[in-house]
């Protein structure tokens, strides 16, 4: 068991190791649904899918991305870095690291959301997921059975997620997308 320094927070520690857990959970598959929406803007802006539980709402997008070529980020700059921190990742006796892996990586553009169902109420932004382009709303007791969901380029802060009104985003929206889950 090895304890190291929590870099994100000083007053706490990670804790290496192998670890046997077990947590229950199951899906609710009747009142639940995954609905495929496909919808894109022109600029490749969407909302792939949206999966619907009586807890959460979960939003895929399509969001545009580009990659770094190596004239824009180059080996020198990788060593600038990632130099010191990939020497303390092998030590650790972690898989480093490479200039290939920054180059393939997706940088995704900004994007935000807002989410109102059926009665004009707004669900709660709870967290996104930019890697995998989703993001989780909480549904504490509103009728999801029509979501309102309008998209925005991230040029707005978190307007989005803070809205209250539908006309806190309309004309700001980029894509708005209706969804029947009945």
């Amino acid at each position: 068991k090895r304890v190291l320094k929590n870099e994100y927070d000083d007053n706490k520690v990670d804790i290496n190791g192998n670890w046997e857990l077990s947590i229950p959970y199951s899906v609710d598959r009747q009142n639940s649904k995954e609905i495929v929406v496909n919808k894109k803007n022109k600029d490749g802006y969407g909302i792939k899918k949206v999966f619907v539980s009586p807890y959460q709402v979960v939003v895929f997008n399509d969001v545009p991305y580009t990659k770094l070529n190596p004239k824009e980020y180059t080996k020198e700059d990788f060593e600038k870095d990632y130099g010191e921190k990939n020497e303390q990742v092998i030590a650790d006796g972690y898989k480093p690291t490479t200039y290939e892996d920054i180059l393939n990586e997706k940088h995704y553009n900004d994007w935000e959301l807002a989410i109102f169902d059926k009665n004009g109420k707004p669900l709660t932004y709870e967290e996104a997921n930019g890697r995998e382009c989703k993001e989780i709303f909480s549904v504490k007791g509103l009728d999801v059975s029509k979501l309102h969901i309008y998209m925005g380029d991230g040029t707005s802060g978190t307007m989005f997620e803070k809205a209250k009104k539908e006309a806190d985003v309309k004309d700001k929206a980029i894509l708005d997308v209706v969804v029947d889950v009945k």
